[in-house]
Order: structure tokens, then sequence, then C-alpha cells
């Protein structure tokens, strides 16, 4: 990007017909992208022998819309990005002939005179009149963007300055939070595209949407809409602010949406729709690509930043050191600002450069016009593609690729059995400091990472125009949770308690918080014990869930108040027959659970008790990565075990009654952060017992394990606005909230989770 910005160098067209993969590290390694394996062959047989200099870009997005060549700069709003960027990106768009998305935060004085401007219509509707609409080149309603599908937008206080409270009509000195999308069907979509389209007196419109599970639907609704294209924000794409929980788990690859889309606008005959593609479009081999799955045009937001000086720190929300997204105020209350001519000058040398590099690929490959390589899927070929994702991108898959596919094979054929992620660590760190949401900025940052479990080949739903989402800012997002004897935790979560050292202060805790722990019967003896914390323990019994060891199978031993007032006793899966469990219940009448290890046998193990008389099942594994056998001792990870489980008692009866209805399923393991706790729900877990969490409190055990407990929470009921479920219960089992990248298809039958794009 810097060299096209200031030297006007390109990849040169040979590049698109090589697997050349692009990371930092040397050599490359698994996972690659979906771009770096798409080549394109040379083209037909007879095809021209073209000079790039005579090669048309001219690209007609609508009759009133035509730009030099196809791209268009932006999104991003006044706010996220500072008034020298605004200046910038107006001044090469008219420069170039192109056109430049301002975003959500409204038209920046600053660049008022200039008439090549998009603006954006979002649910905040910052700054937005009939007279702007009017004066604007074109209208992008937005519908959600990646990063945040399902959320709205966010800005924070600190970089709101006097002309962009101005603009935004907004007072200074808070954060502006704009609501996730409110439009709720295909019906209302129309409407918005008629009440625009009147009040700019006929200017084109594009629905802006987010490359999410329904991502088809959402097109086909902007078709029967009359919307004149949309525009399609991929995986990766990036944001001012954004909660690091979603933006790491959202989205499918803008490759393969926009094969989507340009599937479904055959299918409609909607020859004249346009497809945009956004979400690190960075580079020209990439947007010829996209062009040849269909797309008419692309935008670039990220790579514009880049060529600015953006260094991708992913501090955007923050301190921004090349002065891209903020102005760094000095000591002496000075500020150092970007420099608009500067600016100007690169950002138009590289988006002058990029046109210039799609017009020799369009020349490589024997297009005299770039609008005829728009759908032409039959020049790629994929490697090492799953054969289910090379399908719906429309692509023919080589075999000569064997080493590749061999290396992205052997990434699933690790023994992982220590999951976490360092931005994980982190990530936890944050939740103990603060007990609230962690924002972020940029795309996402986990694309590269290899899988240290199943879970992370899993993406979630930013629920739009199909359904409602719920903003966790505005909206009721119920967390509680319902287990056997009438047990409500404020979430899906509960703790796992295992030394004497800090328990009372945990327990407090979780009874401020309405968790459970568990704990083995040994430990609450000791504690009980122990005048100094006697007290307090029996006074919070309700919060704690009991584990008996085969040692201490006889119940009768053991203290009565105690068995009689805990939240729940579980027990061995080797001591859970029928004879057994009424015994415990002669002297409880508490839920009884079972635990079982998460193996290949845990069918059998599951079905053996079953129909004993227990409350429900914990699973006790790990995630993580491992070879595994069904049928066999050997451990199985613990995200596969619990939809086994799952759908195993979905499907077995026991006096005229579906086991799953009768028996809750928990799992317990070393989940990591709240994408996890949610996704083990999905997948059919009605609670997790986080067995690593305690290991992040620090000295002031009390007030990081609230605030741990607080940050959890919140962050799920992120994620489950994000998906359009207000209720925990939802969630449960509820598998169509996620989708599977790329992963072993046995796993993927095994989670009973959908490919992407499906």
């Amino acid at each position: 990007i810097r060299k096209m910005a200031t030297t006007g160098e390109f990849d040169p067209p040979e590049f698109l017909s090589r697997f050349a993969p692009l990371h930092d590290e040397k050599p490359a390694t698994a996972p690659y992208p979906v771009e770096e394996r798409l080549i394109v062959v040379p083209g037909l047989k007879d095809r021209r022998i073209i000079s790039p200099d005579d090669v048309v870009l001219t690209t007609l997005l609508a009759p009133s819309l035509e730009l030099s060549q196809p791209t268009i700069i932006g999104e991003h709003s006044y706010g996220a990005t500072v008034e020298e960027e605004h200046i910038a990106a107006a001044q090469a768009a008219e420069n170039l002939k192109l056109v430049f998305g301002i975003g959500e935060g409204g038209w920046c004085p600053k660049i008022r005179h200039h008439k090549r401007i998009m603006v954006q219509v979002a649910s905040g509707v910052f700054g937005i009149t009939a007279e702007i609409l009017q004066d604007a080149i074109a209208i992008s309603v937005k519908m959600a963007q990646i990063a945040k599908a399902g959320a709205g937008g966010h800005v924070k206080a600190h970089k709101i300055e006097d002309l962009m409270a101005e603009t935004r009509g907004m007072p200074k000195g808070i954060d502006y939070i704009s609501d996730a999308n409110r439009i709720f069907s295909v019906e209302e979509v129309r409407q918005i595209v008629h009440s625009v389209r009147k009040a700019s007196k006929g200017k084109p419109v594009f629905i802006k949407c987010a490359a999410t599970h329904d991502l088809a639907a959402t097109v086909a609704g902007a078709i029967e809409a009359g919307a004149d294209g949309v525009i399609i924000d991929g995986r990766g794409g990036g944001t001012g602010a954004a909660p690091i929980i979603l933006r790491n788990r959202l989205g499918i690859p803008i490759e393969l949406a926009v094969a989507l889309a340009d599937t479904i606008r055959r299918e409609k005959g909607a020859e004249n729709f346009k497809i945009i593609a956004a979400g690190r479009v960075y580079l020209p081999d990439k947007a010829m690509k996209l062009t040849l799955l269909g797309a008419d045009a692309i935008m670039s937001a990220s790579g514009v930043l880049i060529s600015t000086g953006c260094l991708m720190v992913h501090q955007c929300h923050k301190k921004c050191p090349p002065l891209v997204t903020t102005a760094n105020r000095q000591r002496d209350g000075s500020q150092i600002r970007l420099d608009p001519e500067w600016a100007t000058h690169v950002l138009s040398s590289y988006m002058r450069t990029y046109g210039q590099a799609l017009a020799a690929y369009d020349a490589y490959l024997g297009f005299a016009k770039h609008s005829d390589a728009v759908g032409r899927r039959d020049l790629l070929r994929g490697i090492a593609l799953d054969p289910e994702l090379a399908e719906l991108l429309g692509v023919e898959r080589l075999s000569d690729h064997t080493d590749i596919e061999a290396e992205i094979r052997a990434l699933w054929a690790r023994d992982i059995t220590d999951p976490f992620y360092p931005w994980q660590l982190d990530h936890i760190r944050h939740l103990r400091e603060t007990g609230t949401i962690e924002i972020g900025s940029m795309g996402r940052t986990n694309d590269l990472d290899q899988p240290n479990s199943y879970l992370d080949a899993l993406m979630i739903e930013g629920r739009h125009v199909v359904g409602p989402s719920y903003d966790v800012y505005r909206d009721t997002v119920e967390t509680v949770t319902s287990l056997p004897g009438n047990v409500r935790l404020d979430m899906p979560m509960m703790v796992t308690l295992t030394s004497k050292t800090g328990a009372i202060e945990i327990l407090k805790a979780a009874a401020s918080r309405r968790t459970a722990v568990v704990m083995r019967s040994e430990l609450l003896s000791e504690l009980i014990s122990d005048q100094a914390t006697k007290k307090d323990v029996l006074s919070r019994l309700e919060n704690v869930i009991l584990k008996i060891s085969e040692a201490d199978r006889k119940v009768e031993n053991m203290d009565m108040h105690v068995l009689r007032n805990v939240a729940g006793i579980i027990i061995p899966h080797t001591l859970a027959d029928q004879k057994f469990v009424r015994y415990v219940r002669t002297y409880t009448d508490r839920p009884v659970y079972a635990n079982v290890p998460a193996t290949g046998k845990i069918k059998e193990d599951v079905m053996a008790i079953a129909k004993s008389g227990i409350s429900g099942i914990i699973i006790e594994g790990e995630i993580g990565i491992r070879n595994f056998e069904l049928g066999a001792e050997t451990a199985l990870p613990l995200e596969l075990a619990v939809p086994i489980v799952d759908e195993l008692l979905s499907n077995k009866s026991h006096q005229g009654k579906i086991l799953r209805s009768k028996l809750a399923v928990i799992a317990q393991g070393n989940v990591r952060t709240p994408d996890d706790i949610y996704m083990m729900c999905a997948l059919g877990s009605n609670a997790v017992v986080n067995t690593k969490l305690l290991d992040f409190a620090g000295e002031a055990v009390r007030e990081d394990t609230e605030q741990l407990l607080d940050g959890y929470k919140v962050e799920t009921q992120v994620l489950m606005g994000a998906g359009g479920v207000s209720m925990i219960s939802s969630v449960i089992g509820n598998r169509d909230l996620l989708r599977a990248d790329e992963m072993p298809l046995n796993v993927r039958e095994l989670m009973g989770v959908n490919f992407m794009g499906k």
C-alpha cells in the first residue's frame, strides 16, 4: 500500500496466477485466507492482446453515478477519523472522479463544497437533513458493518472536537453510541429506500450490510426493495471502535459474500443491481479476484488510511500515533495534526495506482472493459479449498497443491491442551480490571492465528434486516439462567474453588453476583471446621455446588444442613445408578448431578446413567484440538462432547418425556473468554463451569472476582444482542446462531453446525 501511495508500484499481473501468501512470517504458514487460495488462469485461449492503457475502467453504478474506475474511498465517519483525513479523501475523490463515503458522522463543514460525497443514513442519523441528502452524489443506508454487526456505532468522548459535535448535532463530553439497526424486514428496507430516494430527489441508494449468516436474504431483500445496489462489508472490515469480543467472531470472507450476492442477483435477473465489496480490500489483486466473483466495484477504507500513515496499532479509539483518527494534544495545549496536503497527495497516488493495476490485470486476462470481467468465475481456481466452500464460490478446485492441503490438514492434527491466545489473556485481564466491555478498533486481529480449539473455527451471527438485534446499552438482554432445584444464576457461568486461600472472598463475590461455586466436599468440610470461616460458608450454601468423590459415598456421614441447603450435589458417574441416586435423595431434595468425563465413550457413559433419576450431567473435559476416537477411552474435546450429549438426549425418551427436557447439561472445563461461554451454550450446554477464571484473580480477590463476573456477563449480553436473542434460554442448543469456517467435516458434523454461507 505504501509503495502504491509513494512510488506508483504494484504487483505484476502474473502475481494473480500463483500461490503467493502475504504473511509477514518467512516462510508463510497456514492458515491461508481465501484470497490467497484463489488464483486466476490467464484467460481464454483466443484472448486478445490488449494494452493496459486501452482498458476502459469507467464504472456506472447508477444512471447518475459514474466513476473513473471501480473504486470508492471510504466509508469512515467524521469522528472516527479526523477532519484532515476527510479533507484529503474528499479532494482525492474530486481529483480522480471517484466517490468518498463519509460514514455516519455527518458531512464535515470543511468539505461541504465537495460534491462527490456519498452520505450515510444510519441508526444515529447524525447530521442528516434533506439538504444534505440532495447535495450528496449517492446515499448509503447502513444496516450493519462487519466489525460490530448487530450493534451500533461508538465514538469515544475524548475524540469529540467542537466541529464534530456541531456536525453531528450532539453535545460534547459524552460517548456517541448509535442504536443497533431497527429495520427488521424487507418491507421496512423498501420503505427506507423509498423515503431516502424521495428526500434526496432521486439520488442512488445503496444498502450497506455485513457479511454474516443471512447475507443472501439481505441481498435478496435489497433487490426487492428497489435499491441500486449493496455494499457488503466482509470479514476483517475495520471500525473506529467496536467490542473486541464481537469484532473477532463475526463475518464470512468477502470472497464468499460476493459470490453469494452475485448468485442471488443472477437468480433474480437483477443485472442492474450493483455489488460493492468492502472489508480489507487493500490491494488490487484481491479486488480483481472479487471482480471475477461478481463485484462491480470495491470500497477501501483501511487501505486509504494506511496510505495516509495508519500503522495498524489498533488505537483508533484512543490516541492514534500517525494522527489519522485523533489529533495528539501536547502538554502546552497545542496539537499535532495530520497534514491534509500531504495526505491528499499520497491518497490520490494510492487510488490512481489501484486503477492502473486493475487495468493491467484486465489486459492480462484479455478484457478491454473492466465491467466485462464481472462475474467471470470460470477464470478462478481454488487451492486447498473446502469442497463446500469451492461449490459456494462457484470455482474449480485444483488438485496439484497437495502440500498446501497437507499443511492445512495438519492444523487439525495437533495436540492443543493450552488453548489460550495472548490476546485472550489480555482481554480477561481487562475484564478483571474494569468489569466492562473491551473496545478495540480496526478489523479483527485473529485471522492468521492457528486454531487452538474447534471453537476457533466457529462464527457467531450479527443479526440485521432479517430480524431484530438487541442493543445492550438500551434493550433488556436477559442472561438469568435456570437450573434444576429452582436455582437461578445471573449468567450461564459458574466457577470452581479448589483452595482455602481466598475462599470466603470468592464466596462473597459469588453471592453478590448470584453465581455458583463448585467445590469438593473435603474443602467444604475444611472451611466449616474452621471457626474463622464457618459462619461465612454456612450462610452462603445456596451458592455452593458440592462435589462428592467415591471416597465420600457414605452420605449419611455428611453434615445434613449442608446437604439440604447447597445449590446441588455432584456424584461420580460410576456411582450414578438408580440405587445410589435414591440413597442420596433420602437425605436431600437438592439437585443431583453426575459428572461424566469427556471421552470417546461419552454416549455409552451418559446413557448408562440418564434414566437413574439424576437432575443433570456435568461433562468434565478441556477445549482444544486433539486426535480423538469415538467409542474409545481417549479424551474428547469438550466442545465436541457437549453437542454430542445434547443431540443424544434430545433423541431419547424416558417415561414419555424427552430426556433432554429432564436433564440439564453443564460443561466444565478450561473455557476462555465470554464468546466461548456463548458458543458452548449454543452447542447445547445450559451453563458452563469455568475452571480457569479464578486463576486471573489477583490480591483483591473479591473485587477481582466480581469484576470478572461483571465483564463476562455484559460481554455475553453483547454477543446475545448481536445474535438477535434477548434471553439466554433462546441460545441453549440453538446451533443456528453459529456457522463453521473450514474445519474437518467429521468435526463439523459432530457439532451440528452449518457451513458458513448456508
